[in-house]
């Protein structure tokens, strides 16, 4: 059984290939080491919370979760909440939520109508506070109308 993996980048980047002469080379300067493995420790712990989000059995709550933890290393801070201008489509949002694209799209617009999340692929905006959010998830019926605000 043959496994293989892909990435998809988002924004322009840079990779470096990490081999034994790299080792070899940096062995002088030990902080680089510690630097990697510091870099692979919050990798490794970035992908047990998005398994966490994943166990999440509803699908709003996915998403409000998963967005969340990309604007706290991708988004920035505004006065309504959180923006987070990554190109993230309804297909990839899918992906990363274990969801189809046309039940993402359906819980988008149910968040959007609620007044927690909205925008489009590349500028998302999510609304008020995690707990804010929550509490008005965990009520199980979302307003079919946006609040005044």
């Amino acid at each position: 059984m043959s496994s293989g993996a892909a990435w998809q980048v988002l924004r322009p980047s840079r990779l470096a290939v990490l081999d034994t002469e790299f080792a070899q080379r940096t062995l002088p300067w030990p902080q680089i080491g510690q630097t990697l493995l510091r870099r692979s420790e919050r990798r490794a712990a970035d992908l047990r919370a998005i398994r966490a989000i994943c166990a999440q059995p509803r699908l709003e709550v996915r998403l409000v979760l998963l967005l969340r933890f990309l604007a706290g290393r991708f988004g920035t801070v505004e006065p309504a909440g959180l923006r987070l201008t990554l190109p993230l489509t309804h297909r990839l949002l899918g992906q990363l939520a274990a969801a189809e694209r046309p039940s993402i799209s359906n819980a988008l617009g149910r968040l959007a109508r609620a007044g927690i999340v909205t925008g489009k692929p590349g500028d998302w905006h999510l609304h008020g506070t995690l707990d804010g959010q929550l509490a008005l998830l965990s009520a199980r019926r979302l307003p079919h109308t946006i609040p005044p605000g």
